[in-house]
């Protein structure tokens, strides 16, 4: 049994996997595109006016298609990020539903709202979706993802393993390394991950599928792990699991 916030997430993995299938076929078939006079078929000045330019040669064909990998390789790290945090605003809304001790959630953290947001909302769900939202800013907004993680298993007494929680961390923080630092790691990173990660000559960390293959096996792994432990508590309404 999952949630539909677990099946959206998981769903999203697959889509991610056809973009990065597609580029690996685009890369082991970059000769088959090549045009007569031009670097791939159909390209026209107009439309392609950077690839018009390109010298027809499989040696411009590998590096294009390698540049777009390395873009959508990226891509999938950051959006994996922001797919983590969906589900979890998700967990935090089912969890201010259903939790007995409601105070705990939201804690010692202050949240301010004015008359007017209190007064627009048509339900009680709206409410709670209000709440959980500025709560889970407030914790985002710490920007430390190994806390904020810690912070939602802690208010919401889930109890995950710590373990899975330290095998997803390292893919989940290069999403901020990406996004604040060009690829660049910091020295903390590099403490901690750099054996697991190589530098391209720029000193960024260049990714590989293997990476990405690693991403995807551990985060989901601590997505199942909290929504499996949400469904032990009984925390989801009963519309929203599947079998």
């Amino acid at each position: 049994m999952k949630s539909k916030g677990y099946l959206r997430f998981y769903n999203r993995l697959v889509y991610f996997d056809v973009d990065l299938e597609v580029v690996d076929v685009l890369l082991h078939n970059r000769n088959l595109l090549a045009g007569k006079n031009k670097i791939f078929k159909h390209i026209c000045q107009r439309c392609h006016p950077n690839l018009h330019s390109h010298t027809n040669t499989p040696l411009a064909r590998q590096k294009v298609i390698q540049h777009l990998r390395k873009t959508i390789y990226i891509s999938f790290i950051k959006d994996l990020y922001e797919e983590v945090t969906e589900y979890f605003r998700y967990i935090l809304k089912q969890g201010a539903k259903s939790i007995p001790q409601k105070g705990r959630l939201v804690g010692d953290i202050k949240l301010t709202f004015n008359a007017n947001e209190i007064l627009i909302a048509s339900s009680h769900d709206e409410i709670i979706e209000s709440v959980t939202n500025k709560l889970f800013q407030e914790l985002e907004s710490q920007k430390n993802t190994t806390l904020l993680i810690k912070q939602i298993n802690s208010k919401l007494g889930l109890n995950i393993c710590e373990s899975l929680q330290t095998e997803a961390m390292p893919y989940l923080l290069l999403r901020h390394i990406f996004v604040h630092s060009d690829g660049k790691p910091d020295r903390n990173f590099k403490a901690s991950y750099g054996s697991m990660f190589s530098l391209d000559a720029k000193g960024r960390i260049s990714l590989q599928k293997q990476h990405l293959n690693e991403a995807k096996s551990k985060v989901d792994a601590l997505i199942t792990a909290f929504d499996q432990a949400m469904i032990e508590k009984n925390y989801f309404e009963q519309a929203e699991l599947q079998h």
